[in-house]
């Protein structure tokens, strides 16, 4: 039975972190660059004006005067090391080095200049800030020194995972999880808000909204910056904001080579005793086969100061097996190249190009998806990438690009046969296949204007994006034909499906614009943005033919091949207002108080584009049939076609093969909103060391819903056109604990004229909200040593629910438990996740290094956070009642009464660099889960068990499958590796 979290586990955790962060003190929307402001003063603190201020680094030099109030600005700097010169006559010359642009901040910095009689120069070696005053974001910058030196599986989901507020679907131990991507939430807002940048394009996948449309070398990146809040204009949803920077050529030759190998034969052993049991000792828990990464990078000057190249090529096998020890393989291979341009000092530009793909067999394979049913993937992505930059004077710049993304892949099951499910959920045969192309283009134009009213500071800023995202989509069940053992449907008879395929031409296309000023005024900063957004959908015609069964052996079934015409989807427009305050305490700004409000609206996904084709899911007609033969393939004579369907799937019986849609979309659906609000203070204790505490609250709503509707009137149907029943008695539902249960579901009432449909509209009164604190402690590395501690305390909640209320059924995962925790579901779209329902209400992680004498390094990563919920649930089928409602999975208890396993895991690295000529040879070894933890992360949430004829609690002919382990924590494993670099 699944324990209760362990919340005093948290807290030595978080006094380990402080403690080191103060014994090390006492011992010593979405951008690709980062900005840099530079004051110019006297040594009486006022501004000097008509210095000649130089910044030197990366790419040619920069030459700016200081004017009329000391200000210099560099903007669209790539991030790195910089160093600023000052010089003005009658002034000692000054240098100031180490100064550091990460991307998406603002970096401020302060020269004084002193009177001189003679030439001097003084140079300065300081620590850049961390806080940046300009600013209202939540969120981490990840460096390079971070990527390459702390123990992780090597992908960006791994350092999602290391955000406040950002929880993740799995645990990656040492790349265990690194073949498929992640699903995860950010501060109440689901996977479906995300968005994906690459070198600041938005790359976004829109048939999967939300996900990544390809994987990544990691060693490619220069910087990796994720914001999940704040009131920056230039960002649309409230979802994780990821952007991914990759590394660029420079007036140094550079390069690097890398080979990093895990075998399992450096693997433990951490299968539970549970599961030993369960599988009657043949059990083992998911577990690395071997991965070898290996890759090389190099960049350099084509022409010194005007034009440079860099280049990357990395592959990564990932061989893992599963739990029921199934093999899933991938191999990832990339390859990067860019070419940045400055023929002038006032212009900059810059070409990209990647390619990626993915070739992998074994994908959700599970112990209910054995190897002929998982899906064997296939399709490379590619990004092609155009960007020019204009200095028009020291108070204009402006930025415009183009891109194009081209992505298709495939998933084909090695099985082709007949597919068939028995009683305990595991499937044979086959499952879908499927095949998709999604490009997308994009058109984006920025622009800075600075200016000053009195004492007030203005930076204007103008954004507009133009993006469009068509979708197209095959999918089908070889043979058409499914076949159900009668256990897993819950009927007395086997079940069998006749399936028509599906096919989707779908085109998205946005339109968005913002507009900003950030204000200055002392020690005060004002930022008041707004933003609009114009997102619209239309269903392109295609075909569909039918049909894969044998038609001739089969006549009885209705089903033909469709026609599916035109028809609009769905169009959001949005504003959204942003404000933002800063206020820095002291002359020193060392500490910040800021407070922001922002609202943000859903991005659209081809999903709600094709809700009202003819053909939005899989069309179905289920009969009872016999297998005779007991082969599991339904064949000419075992269909009880006499009976007549039982059911139908996205279908209306009276009109199988429609000409318009029996879906319906409500002409005035909008968009998601999230209104945001953040109170935070910050506080540098120690150059380049700043802690902080932020507070988010969050009101989600507009929320969507699809719920039946009246056929006559076209009115969503209420609770009034139900009727429930209730499992009690010897029928009555028992969990796993032995509680007893009554499984209540409800249909509607005879008479009821219910659509065959539903319709897709904003569920009245409802709205979910969201309250978090984090804790946050950064330390640049400096002084041989670099640490990001956070801690998360949250409570997601949902409300409002009685009076959009329309089938009473609490639908999985707890659609009707007003005042009751959400969560996501992982589903099964990436890897066989679907009991994983993300929702912790703490979440902790330490990322830290340290630099020995002789080159050493030591690094550590700890991550911890609550099990997550187990939503137990009964599958009801055969309802009757309207087509939509046929079969229901109605949860059987509250969704967070039940969790998962606390999760802990601690990875340690070790590294010696050795100098071999002009070379760096980095010598690497990390152990992976270093305690050999074993939390379970998955168990069968269906539960099937019933009180016996006598009444007792005990459950009698209980199905296996109930609460069994299905995922555990991948045991302790070593990498080792070699980086060698220049």
């Amino acid at each position: 039975m699944a324990r209760r979290s362990r919340w005093p586990r948290a807290w030595p955790l978080a006094g380990v972190a402080v403690a080191l962060f103060l014994a090390a003190g006492v011992a010593l929307g979405q951008a690709q660059t980062g900005n840099l402001f530079v004051k110019v003063l006297d040594e009486s603190g006022a501004p000097l004006p008509g210095t000649s201020v130089q910044l030197s680094g990366i790419g040619a030099p920069l030459n700016f005067v200081s004017n009329a109030n000391g200000e210099v600005r560099y903007l669209n700097l790539s991030p790195g090391a910089y160093k600023l010169a000052a010089a003005l006559q009658g002034f000692t010359k000054v240098e100031r080095t180490g100064v550091v642009v990460s991307v998406g901040r603002n970096t401020e910095i302060s020269i004084t200049m002193r009177l001189s009689a003679v030439e001097e120069k003084i140079v300065v070696t300081g620590e850049s800030p961390l806080l940046d005053t300009r600013k209202v974001t939540t969120g981490s910058t990840v460096a390079k020194v971070e990527l390459e030196n702390i123990p992780s599986a090597r992908d960006p989901w791994v350092v999602l995972q290391t955000v406040p507020g950002v929880q993740i679907d799995r645990v990656n131990v040492g790349g265990s999880e690194s073949g498929q991507q992640s699903n995860y939430v950010g501060k109440g807002a689901t996977s479906a808000q995300a968005t994906w940048n690459v070198d600041g394009v938005n790359i976004t996948d829109m048939g999967a909204v939300g996900a990544s449309p390809q994987y990544y070398d990691f060693d490619s990146f220069e910087e990796l910056q994720v914001t999940t809040g704040g009131s920056d204009a230039a960002v649309q949803t409230a979802g994780v904001q990821l952007n991914m920077v990759t590394k660029r050529g420079t007036n140094d030759v550079h390069g690097s080579g890398r080979v990093m190998i895990t075998d399992r034969k450096t693997q433990s052993d951490n299968t539970p005793d549970e599961l030993i049991e369960q599988t009657g000792g043949a059990a083992i828990s998911n577990q690395i086969d071997g991965i070898q990464d290996y890759g090389f990078e190099l960049g350099g000057p084509i022409v010194k100061d005007r034009l440079w190249l860099w280049g990357a090529y990395g592959r990564n096998q990932i061989d893992a097996i599963t739990t029921a020890g199934y093999p899933d393989r991938t191999r990832l291979e990339n390859y990067n190249f860019k070419l940045n341009a400055q023929p002038v000092e006032s212009n900059s530009f810059t070409a990209y190009y990647q390619y990626g793909d993915k070739i992998k067999t074994g994908r959700n394979a599970s112990p209910t998806r054995p190897p002929e049913t998982a899906f064997d993937q296939s399709g490379p992505t590619k990004i092609y990438k155009l960007e020019d930059s204009q200095i028009f004077s020291a108070d204009v710049f402006a930025t415009v690009s183009y891109s194009r993304v081209i992505s298709e892949f495939a998933f084909v099951t090695p099985g082709q046969s007949q597919a068939y499910v028995d009683g305990g959920g595991v499937w044979s045969g086959s499952y879908y296949n499927y095949d998709t192309s999604r490009p997308q283009t994009q058109v984006s134009a920025t622009t800075n204007f600075f200016l000053r009213t009195g004492d007030i500071g203005h930076e204007l800023k103008a954004g507009f994006v133009y993006r469009d995202t068509p979708v197209w989509s095959y999918s089908f069940w070889p043979q058409g034909a499914i076949g159900y053992a009668a256990d897993y449907q819950g009927t007395d008879r086997d079940v069998m499906a006749f399936v028509r395929d599906i096919a989707h031409t779908s085109s998205q296309t946005y339109y968005s614009g913002f507009l900003s000023d950030t204000m200055t005024i002392k020690n005060l900063t004002v930022n008041l943005g707004v933003r609009y957004d114009y997102q619209t959908s239309k269903n392109e015609a295609t075909q569909i033919p039918c049909c894969r069964w044998d038609t001739a052996a089969f006549p009885e079934v209705p089903m033909t091949a469709l026609n599916v015409p035109a028809v609009d989807g769905v169009t959001y427009k949005d504003f959204q207002p942003r404000v933002g305050l800063t206020y820095a305490l002291g002359k020193d700004n060392k500490t910040l108080l800021r407070a922001s409000y922002a609202r943000f609206a859903d991005q659209m996904g081809s999903g709600d584009a094709v809700w009202n084709q003819i053909q939005p899911l899989y069309t179905s007609y289920l009969y009872y049939y016999w297998d005779d033969d007991g082969d599991r393939v339904v064949e000419q004579g075992e269909v009880d076609f006499d009976y007549g369907p039982l059911w139908g799937s996205y279908v209306d019986p009276a009109n199988p093969n429609p000409t318009t849609a029996i879906n319906r979309t409500d002409p005035d659906l909008k968009a998601g909103k999230t209104d945001e609000f953040l109170l935070s203070v910050e506080r540098e204790l120690l150059p380049a060391f700043a802690v902080g505490l932020t507070g988010t609250y969050r009101r989600i709503g507009n929320l969507q819903y699809a719920v039946g509707y009246n056929s006559v009137t076209g009115a969503p149907l209420t609770a009034a056109d139900f009727e429930c029943v209730s499992r009690t008695g010897s029928s009555a539902v028992v969990l796993p604990d032995g509680t007893v249960v009554p499984a209540t579901v409800c249909t509607t009432r005879d008479g009821v004229p219910a659509a065959p449909g539903q319709l897709l509209t904003n569920r009245p009164g409802a709205y979910q909200t969201y309250w978090g604190v984090d804790f946050t402690a950064t330390k640049r590395y400096a002084n041989n040593w670099m640490a990001r501690f956070n801690f998360t305390w949250s409570d997601w909640k949902q409300h409002g629910l009685s009076e959009g209320l329309s089938d009473p059924s609490n639908i999985l995962p707890g659609s009707e438990e007003d005042g009751g925790t959400v969560v996501q579901g992982s589903g099964t779209g990436s890897g066989a996740k679907g009991g994983v329902y993300i929702n912790a209400r703490w979440q902790a992680t330490l990322s830290a290094m340290y630099t020995f004498p002789l080159a050493f390094n030591l690094a550590a990563s700890v991550y911890a956070r609550e099990g997550y919920p187990i939503p137990y649930y009964y599958r009801y089928t055969g309802l009757g009642g309207a087509n939509w409602e046929s079969g229901k999975r109605v949860s059987i208890s509250p969704v967070a009464q039940y969790r998962l396993d606390d999760v802990w895991n601690v990875d340690l690295g070790a590294s010696k660099v050795v100098k071999v000529g002009g070379l760096d040879v980095t010598l690497m070894a990390d152990c992976f889960n270093v305690f050999n933890d074993n939390a379970i992360l998955q168990r069968q949430h269906r539960v099937r068990s019933t009180v016996g004829s006598d009444g007792a609690a005990g459950p009698i002919g209980r199905v296996a499958a109930d609460n069994d382990i299905l995922e555990v924590q991948s045991p302790r494993i070593f990498r080792f590796g070699v980086r060698v670099s220049f």
